[in-house]
């Protein structure tokens, strides 16, 4: 694959899912509205958005910038939360505070009194980005409320997915109460995706979108409904495909001859975790109107609620059949896509995602 990368200039394959915080694109109102609480001192914001939204991508760009422009005096990225109260003492300890050998030796930090050493240590605004937040227990969420309270200078900024918001207003009520801005994220538009693409391609070296066509790019994008990281899947399996077959151009048959391929071949994956595959499988390629359970439910629900995104039909059925609800969603859009071809569903574009409906509706 190496030579024939060379042959477009790039230094490497620019489709990995390396994080560059250089290259953010799309979502300037979200980053405003972050950006503006950072600035405001605002104790507590939420990042929210399905599994390669670019949660981290904004993250990342938010402590390079805060860091490098001054407007914060202390920025603190933590990629996880901390598992329990005694991982993030330890981490307030020595990330935040960070002591000397000795201090930290005869020092008895507890998280009962430690937020007394960081108001006097944090005298400036200081800045904790904590990424992954849905995987944090609700006893470390409490305590996270407990030291922004405490601590005047310092503001917390915290992303996970989409039902990390619903377990802080059910569970941390009183976390979710001092959060000045939920910010979610959703998809780009063709133009982002365009960009994000471009950029990509640049970063390594080489010029514009060459070696893909604009027509490839928008059915990619149709494909991936302008996920950062399924636009970024899409394509680097579309440039190992045409590194295989030695091609010039990725053109947009080429695009959806590898990706209905790739999606068939996930399909299949997924079946099995999932009894009914097989007979989804027997689905694909046929315009009756036979639906198989998974498609049946889809159908049912916009029957009975009329236009859905995707995220919204997994949050009203039964999705523990599936490992994450990010896996139910792409599971959800797959479905979907095979009742747009039979004619049974269509979509419109609302803001950044699709309104799915059936056809009769």
């Amino acid at each position: 694959m190496n030579e024939w990368l060379e042959k477009f200039g790039w230094r490497e394959n620019p489709f990995n899912f390396k994080i560059y915080s250089d290259l953010l694109v799309g979502y300037k109102k979200e980053l405003t509205k972050l950006n503006q609480a950072i600035e405001a001192e605002n104790k507590f914001s939420v990042l929210v958005g399905e599994t390669g939204a670019g949660k981290t991508t904004m993250l990342k760009w938010i402590t390079t910038h805060c860091a490098n422009n001054g407007s914060v005096s202390n920025v603190t990225y933590m990629p996880k939360p901390p598992k329990n109260e005694e991982n993030f003492l330890q981490f307030l300890r020595d990330e935040l505070l960070n002591p000397g050998f000795f201090k930290k030796l005869f020092n008895s930090y507890s998280l009962y009194n430690i937020h007394h050493e960081l108001e006097k240590e944090m005298n400036e605004h200081s800045l904790l980005v904590i990424d992954e937040g849905h995987e944090a227990s609700v006893e470390v969420l409490e305590w996270v409320r407990t030291v922004i309270d405490h601590v005047d200078n310092l503001t917390v900024i915290t992303a996970g997915l989409p039902e990390f918001e619903e377990t802080l207003s059910n569970e941390v009520h009183t976390l979710y109460n001092r959060s000045t801005n939920i910010v979610k994220l959703q998809s780009l538009n063709k133009d982002e995706t365009f960009s994000l693409v471009r950029k990509r391609i640049e970063k390594v070296g080489g010029q514009s979108l060459e070696p893909f066509t604009q027509s490839a790019i928008l059915k990619i994008y149709d494909y991936t409904e302008g996920f950062p990281r399924e636009i970024l899947r899409a394509c680097n399996s579309c440039l190992i495909h045409a590194s295989q077959n030695d091609f010039s151009f990725i053109e947009e048959s080429d695009v959806v001859e590898i990706l209905d391929e790739e999606e068939f071949i996930e399909k299949n994956e997924e079946g099995k975790d999932n009894d009914d595959s097989e007979e989804e499988e027997k689905q694909v390629g046929h315009t009756d109107l036979e639906l198989t359970p998974k498609q049946e439910k889809v159908v049912d629900q916009l029957e009975e609620h009329g236009a859905l995104t995707s995220g919204e039909i997994a949050d009203i059925i039964d999705t523990d059949n599936y490992s994450s609800r990010s896996h139910a969603v792409r599971s959800i859009n797959n479905i979907l896509k095979r009742l747009r071809d039979n004619g049974i569903v269509e979509r419109e574009r609302e803001g950044r995602s699709y309104k799915y409906f059936l056809e009769s509706s």
